[in-house]
């Protein structure tokens, strides 16, 4: 079962690689930033990492007080890093931070929207076999749920910040 798990992950994580390494102008994995951008990137992370430490905070504080969550602690470990990871990439996308210089932003957001659609289709065979909710616990199953909502959430953000950009430069 961990074998497979593992797996799974390697080769999504692979696939993604692939994709968003397409994504950049001069084929390089690494995204090319300016040093206003490294800085705003760098509060992101800041605003990410306490988001994880206060999420942690109320982890712990349940389960000391013995208020059980429905859902298993795999899944409890990854919603915080979910959350997390989200709340670095809002900062960065809303302060135009996330696209590089040799970033091609269209086929960025059409490799994002590849990766969501796969998830989805992953969240739906699990959801389908039943192995998603047991005895009323979210299990690890979930974890493709997770992503694609995260995703999803990241995409609607860059639509967003596209639209008032737009709106801006028409003005201008």
């Amino acid at each position: 079962m961990i074998f497979w798990l593992i797996m799974g992950v390697a080769v999504g994580l692979l696939i993604s690689a692939i994709l968003l390494m397409s994504c950049n102008k001069n084929g390089k994995f690494k995204t090319d930033y300016d040093e206003r951008q490294e800085a705003i990137r760098g509060r992101g992370y800041k605003y990410g990492m306490f988001t994880a430490w206060g999420l942690l905070l109320l982890y712990m504080i349940l389960e000391i007080g013995e208020v059980t969550l429905p859902m298993d602690s795999s899944m409890v470990a990854f919603l915080i890093l979910a959350i997390s990871a989200t709340v670095m990439t809002s900062h960065a996308i809303f302060n135009d931070a996330y696209f590089g210089s040799n970033s091609n932003e269209n086929k960025f957001i059409l490799s994002f929207a590849i990766i969501t659609l796969m998830n989805i289709m992953i969240s739906i065979g699990s959801i389908s076999e039943g192995t998603v909710i047991v005895d009323g616990i979210l299990t690890w199953k979930g974890m493709n749920i997770i992503c694609a909502i995260m995703l999803i959430i990241l995409l609607i953000e860059i639509m967003i910040k596209r639209a008032s950009q737009k709106g801006e430069d028409e003005e201008a």
